[in-house]
């Protein structure tokens, strides 16, 4: 079964390269449900909330609701996408470690600038010799 899927994901793959890219593949929606949506407790388990860098740190802080504890069950059966707030014109970063704590999957840095928090992120990754994620510790991922 593995492999069977592992093919048919190299022959989506091989179709969107070439002249198919531009035309909806019926085949790949099967593959690629999930929904970005912004960010609420109600979401399913197919929407991805999306919450900007500002937003969160007002959550975790308190200034706003939801409550880190609210944000840490959601993240239990939905992924949560932090992206850096829109006025960054210098392309700096903010720390991704309070998100991440958190349970937040994704924390979107700027790559354009080389930072202290860029580093720490790559450092992050470096543990599990760059393959695109990091695990979360054991007693994160219990029930």
């Amino acid at each position: 079964m593995k492999f069977l899927f592992e093919e048919k994901i190299k022959d989506l793959v091989g179709k969107i390269s070439s002249k198919y890219a531009s035309k909806k593949d019926e085949h790949l929606s099967s593959y690629y449900g999930m929904v970005a949506s912004p960010f609420n407790l109600q979401n399913t388990c197919w929407q991805m909330g999306n919450i900007a860098e500002n937003n969160i740190m007002k959550m975790i802080n308190g200034e706003i609701t939801p409550t880190p504890e609210d944000i840490y069950k959601y993240s239990s059966h939905s992924l949560i996408r932090i992206y850096p707030f829109g006025l960054r014109f210098n392309s700096s970063n903010f720390n991704p470690i309070p998100m991440l704590q958190c349970g937040c999957q994704l924390v979107s840095l700027n790559t354009q600038n080389v930072d202290v928090y860029y580093v720490m992120m790559q450092g992050l990754f470096e543990k599990n010799r760059n393959c695109g994620y990091a695990k979360k510790k054991d007693f994160k991922r219990q029930d």
